[in-house]
């Protein structure tokens, strides 16, 4: 489980979609050093996911999920769904799996959905949601705070995981999101920013992308200050001379 101790909570529920064993990063192209990191399992209450990260600019903290955190066992069990069909289903999204990343700004808009219905709709589920208004007013709560330059930002990103809330739901147990949010319109329209078209550049994948990050890095870290310090002896010599 990645190091953490499981933390609290009522036990985890069954998936009715999911093996408990099934392997989380399974069919995701792994760190060569993968062998040596943890290979979480559905079940775990953390999900240690270094091994499908492989740039090296991220704290190892920050790519673990942690799910103990959701206290209620139904949305304990539907975080996992919904994150499961995230890592292993390219077809959720546009054809592409997100990275490790992403998954956990997406694992943190839900707990922060999670805690919004608690605190303002008391024992209200997913499921049990039938407009808009509801979803609407979390954007806005969640916006609260922020600087009016990354409002739009905010909005759209919450709403785009909330789409992708709507679209896993035939892979969660037991709540779901039936109910499709802002009629479908796109998570850009509804943070009212406006959009010129789809950047589709090819990305350089992370794996062909980390050594390159890794050189840079040890150049800033360690070689760097060799490089300075061999040119300050370098002037003083030349003065000396």
């Amino acid at each position: 489980m990645g190091g953490d101790a499981a933390g609290s909570g009522a036990p985890s529920l069954q998936s009715s979609h999911v093996d408990p064993d099934a392997l989380v990063l399974a069919g995701r192209r792994l760190r060569p050093d993968a062998d040596d990191l943890p290979s979480p399992r559905f079940a775990d209450d953390v999900w240690d996911l270094r091994a499908g990260h492989h740039l090296p600019n991220v704290e190892a903290n920050r790519l673990r999920i942690r799910f103990y955190v959701v206290d209620d066992p139904i949305w304990r069990l539907t975080a996992k769904e919904y994150l499961y069909a995230r890592l292993t289903d390219a077809t959720l999204a546009e054809g592409r799996l997100p990275a490790i990343t992403t998954l956990m700004i997406e694992f943190n808009v839900l707990r922060a959905l999670f805690a919004y219905l608690t605190e303002f709709y008391p024992g209200l589920r997913l499921a049990d949601i039938e407009d808009d208004q509801i979803l609407e007013n979390f954007l806005t709560i969640r916006a609260v705070g922020v600087g009016a330059r990354w409002k739009p930002q905010r909005r759209s990103g919450d709403a785009w995981s909330l789409m992708l809330l709507h679209r896993a739901s035939d892979r969660l147990t037991a709540d779901r999101l039936v109910h499709l949010p802002f009629r479908g319109r796109t998570a850009r329209e509804i943070a009212g920013s406006r959009f010129y078209g789809e950047n589709r550049t090819p990305r350089i994948p992370p794996e062909v992308l980390a050594p390159y990050l890794r050189g840079a890095l040890f150049y800033v870290q360690v070689a760097a200050n060799d490089i300075l310090a061999a040119e300050k002896e370098r002037q003083q010599l030349a003065e000396s001379a």
